[in-house]
């Protein structure tokens, strides 16, 4: 994650950061990472998501946001550009070539100190959201119901409706509904899975909510997504405030 523009907050586990123009940050899997706080306008910040494999693993990658190099900054939008505008296995191959170089260099930028003290308020937004997100992913393929989200954090449900709102922007029952069809994503790059298999382990009540689902979110259905996959195109982003068709039996 590489901030060009617009100061924000990123919750890294119990941690709290301010994140700042020219800072990077790499999280690695199943570390709960949430950003909050960014500006309405004038905000850019890049994402790359990828696939390392265990013993190519640096020993020195930071745990921590760090303050980026002019260089390092080149390289990542020559890596962008290869990736985004890649016409042929070698634009690919470059994207590649530019990540590792960065990725080699990250153990060497000055990392950036959490907040200390935190921000009672930020810090209790953290806490709140990790809660959240961790009992959702662990009972991802139940049938949860805000109500159940109130239980676990000791809120009232109408209360933890509108401090989620507060905090975060988006409303906990379009949260819920990006946590689902996001697990449903990763499932699907999978491969292995039935599309039924996924709507369940998704926590869908039926494949059709699924696919209708799914099809509201992105513009087609999931086995028209999965060929799309397979043809080679990169993959789609759920947004967030995707909305629920009125026939969809999704979280409320």
């Amino acid at each position: 994650m590489v901030n060009y523009r617009g100061t924000g907050t990123v919750c890294l586990e119990s941690r709290i950061y301010r994140f700042e123009p020219g800072n990077a940050l790499l999280v690695k899997p199943g570390v709960f990472h949430r950003y909050f706080g960014v500006p309405k306008t004038g905000f850019s910040w890049l994402f790359f998501t990828f696939d390392l494999h265990k013993e190519a693993e640096p020993d020195t990658l930071p745990g921590a946001p760090v303050k980026l190099q002019s260089v390092d900054l080149e390289r990542m939008d020559a890596a962008a550009h290869h990736y985004l505008h890649s016409s042929s296995e070698l634009d690919l191959f470059e994207a590649g070539l530019h990540m590792g170089r960065i990725l080699q260099v990250l153990g060497d930028r000055a990392t950036i100190e959490h907040l200390h003290p935190s921000p009672e308020k930020e810090a209790e937004a953290c806490d709140l959201l990790r809660k959240i997100t961790c009992f959702v992913n662990t009972h991802m393929d139940q049938a949860l119901r805000i109500k159940d989200l109130a239980d676990q954090v000791g809120m009232s449900e109408s209360h933890l409706r509108r401090v989620f709102r507060e905090q975060f922007g988006p409303s906990l029952g379009a949260y819920l509904r990006y946590s689902r069809l996001t697990r449903g994503v990763q499932l699907i790059h999978r491969g292995d899975l039935s599309i039924s298999e996924v709507a369940t382990l998704s926590g869908f009540e039926s494949v059709q909510a699924f696919s209708l689902s799914f099809r509201n979110a992105i513009g087609m259905p999931p086995t028209a997504y999965r060929k799309y996959l397979q043809d080679g195109n990169a993959p789609l982003r759920i947004p967030m405030d995707a909305q629920p068709q009125e026939q969809e039996k999704v979280l409320s």
